[in-house]
């Protein structure tokens, strides 16, 4: 089937093809076509916020005849705004990342990461918050409010030009609420959180939206406009490591509060208590470690009770890992977490014979640390390539599911997956003081299987004792399911067989063994540069 073709045919081919893709792309114009029915728009708003995993449980959710609903969801596809992915016996409907911004304008859901979002530094010496008191301190003797002018700025272009946003508030109500969630803000992975809203002028038009901020593994800051205003605010989002965002939000809003404050004979407000307790926490390990958990599940010091902090302590108890921990707290909440942890003890016991990868302990140790990468999805393509290249595995060769899986890194017994209960995570890590043994859901041969590499991947870059697999957005989550893409499907592999062999793509999601969806993906986030390269 192959055919000869020489280096610059190639590239001319790649590059024909990426115009044909940019081409046909849906236009804005084609989405709000799409939207114009109220049905199409309800089952928009359905997809984003209660995520069916059937087209079926769609239609019983939106009350409609399946077939009906079979037809929205053609038009919703040809406008980009969702991709119909086949798990197991179940076709389920997914948004893209134009589905996701069209949910969040039209006020379905709160703003989420965006893929291709770059974040870039503030330039060197530009204060990210400020915050300047009007009035004196001796304004405020007879009350808590304190009017602040805050301004919030983040780079705007690759020039790293800054745009500068205001908010006119009282910073004394949003100090205390800021540290009432602190450790929430900090550690619940995947969930924003509304900061305070902002204003900036552009031009002749004064535009409003919501600052937000949302923990991966760092902390993203990031604009949601109001409606008809996402162009006015198409700012890159702006990553910060933990302690950097908590440093500069303590600094320069907390601590001039405070002082505020004390200039007019006033202590021991609750914004002072507040801090006084998050500087202790921070000082006392034990304490830390326990908050950070404790976060991660959503709570606060007002929602914490004596049942709360008993699962925390189990949580920490089980889960010797940090981030493994906060990964899984990210995923549930407390009152789900008795079921989870008795699911992957259950299963893991169960199972610790079929589903040990021995080989894994040896490649982690063979291949060292992981390089670190700008982005998370490249630490995990680097790593994937690293393994194959490692078990020689060629760019056009498949795993062969999770057979073959089993057989690369050396289990001598049949894959067994597990049944589906309650429990919110699909897959599980656990390396005990031996072998690594993997226990994931059943969601039919091909997710199944990548589930598995997710949690191979998740092993051969962070090498942690236990570690979930979980239907979050977190900078590890990205690492595990990039790992699995490339490692099941090459993108070298996947753009030569399309364009050099000219195979339909359905095909060459047959013959990885990955669904259809993850070879577009592959195919359309590489063939730029594979052309450049060619």
């Amino acid at each position: 089937m192959k055919q000869n073709i020489t280096g610059k045919e190639l590239r001319d081919r790649l590059l024909s093809r990426i115009k044909a893709l940019q081409d046909s792309k849906p236009t804005e114009q084609t989405r709000i076509e799409a939207l114009s029915s109220a049905g199409n728009r309800d089952l928009l708003g359905l997809v984003a916020t209660r995520q069916p995993r059937s087209i079926s449980e769609l239609a019983s959710l939106a009350g409609r005849l399946q077939p009906n609903v079979s037809r929205s969801l053609n038009v919703l596809n040809r406008a980009g705004l969702l991709t119909i992915t086949v798990e197991g016996r179940a076709s389920v409907p997914k948004l893209t990342p134009e589905g996701q911004r069209k949910a969040r304008d039209l006020g379905f859901v709160a703003s989420a990461a965006v893929a291709g979002d770059s974040p870039r530094p503030v330039a060197a010496g530009t204060p990210l918050f400020s915050a300047a008191m009007v009035g004196n301190a001796s304004d405020h003797a007879e009350t808590d409010e304190v009017q602040a002018n805050v301004a919030v700025r983040l780079p705007s272009n690759e020039d790293e030009k800054i745009v500068t946003a205001h908010s006119l508030l009282d910073l004394n109500e949003l100090s205390t609420r800021l540290l009432a969630n602190w450790w929430r803000i900090l550690y619940r992975r995947s969930d924003p959180f509304n900061m305070f809203p902002v204003q900036r002028d552009v031009g002749d038009v004064t535009s409003r939206s919501i600052l937000l901020a949302q923990a991966t593994g760092q902390i993203e800051l990031f604009f949601r406009p109001g409606a008809g205003e996402r162009h006015l605010w198409d700012i890159p989002r702006h990553c910060l490591a933990v302690d950097d965002f908590s440093r500069i939000v303590l600094d320069n809003l907390v601590r001039p509060l405070v002082s505020h404050f004390h200039l007019s004979k006033r202590f021991d407000l609750p914004i002072e208590s507040l801090l006084r307790r998050t500087e202790e926490i921070l000082e006392e390990t034990k304490d830390y470690s326990f908050w950070r958990s404790a976060g991660a599940f959503g709570l606060t010091y007002q929602t914490m009770s004596d049942s709360t902090a008993a699962e925390v302590a189990r949580l920490i108890d089980t889960i010797s890992d940090d981030d493994a921990r906060i990964e899984l707290a990210s995923a549930i909440s407390p009152n789900q977490l008795n079921p989870s942890l008795e699911w992957v003890k259950k299963e893991v016991g169960d199972k610790s014979r079929t589903n040990s990868f021995p080989r894994l302990l040896e490649l982690k140790n063979s291949l060292g640390p992981a390089k670190d990468e700008p982005e998370p999805w490249q630490i995990g393509t680097n790593r994937a390539r690293s393994v194959r290249k490692q078990i020689g595995l060629e760019k056009d060769q498949s795993v062969g599911g999770i057979d073959g899986l089993k057989q690369l890194f050396d289990g001598d017994q049949q894959f067994r997956s597990s049944s589906a209960g309650e429990e919110l995570l699909r897959g599980f890590q656990a390396n005990g003081d031996s072998n690594p043994v993997i226990v994931v859901k059943d969601e039919g041969p091909n997710s199944t299987a990548f589930l598995v590499t997710r949690a191979v991947g998740d092993y051969l870059v962070y090498g942690s004792r236990e570690a979930p697999i979980a239907n979050i957005y977190s900078d590890r989550q990205a690492v595990g399911r990039a790992f699995a893409a490339e490692f099941m499907a090459p993108a070298e592999g996947v753009i030569r067989m399309i364009d050099e062999e000219e195979i339909p793509m359905a095909v060459v999601a047959q013959h990885y063994g990955v669904g259809k969806s993850v070879v577009r993906h592959q195919y359309e986030n590489n063939i730029g540069a594979y052309a450049r390269a060619a």
